[in-house]
């Protein structure tokens, strides 16, 4: 298993249990789970950064994670009532949505890799290869063969 899937997965599971639990624990104790595990978060993506096979768009998205995870340790911390209960359970929710994304892709290219299709990229534009050569190359060739 890759290390990509594996770190999005631990994301996925500790996103969702942060949305659980910032509507069902009492506001301080949820106030201080989503901080803990925001900083957990956090930690799994940065440390993931070791891996030199992650590839440019999981990077971005490891950056996205921190970013949210950081905003969480912020709001848990700054505010105060139920503000954070409620934005806490927004950005769990887009921690899960980034993983879950993360972890597509991976299997996406997973299945190019098993399926021969790898090397095909549909956005970049290649040189069509010609079969015969053109008209004027032929002359020109002509020419420098006399």
């Amino acid at each position: 298993m890759s290390t990509r899937y594996l770190t999005n997965l631990a994301v996925a599971l500790l996103g969702g249990f942060v949305v659980v639990e910032s509507l069902t624990f009492s506001h301080p104790a949820e106030r201080w789970v989503a901080f803990a595990v925001a900083i957990v978060i956090a930690g799994i993506s940065v440390l993931a950064q070791l891996d030199h096979n992650r590839g440019l768009v999981q990077r971005a998205l490891d950056g996205v994670i921190v970013a949210v995870a950081g905003t969480a340790m912020a709001v848990s911390v700054v505010y105060t009532g139920t503000a954070p209960q409620w934005t806490d359970f927004a950005l769990a929710l887009g921690l899960v949505g980034t993983a879950v994304s993360g972890m597509t892709l991976n299997e996406v290219e997973s299945w190019r890799v098993e399926h021969g299709l790898a090397e095909l990229r549909p956005f970049l534009r290649t040189p069509r290869l010609r079969a015969h050569p053109a008209p004027a190359q032929e002359a020109s060739a002509s020419r420098a063969a006399s």
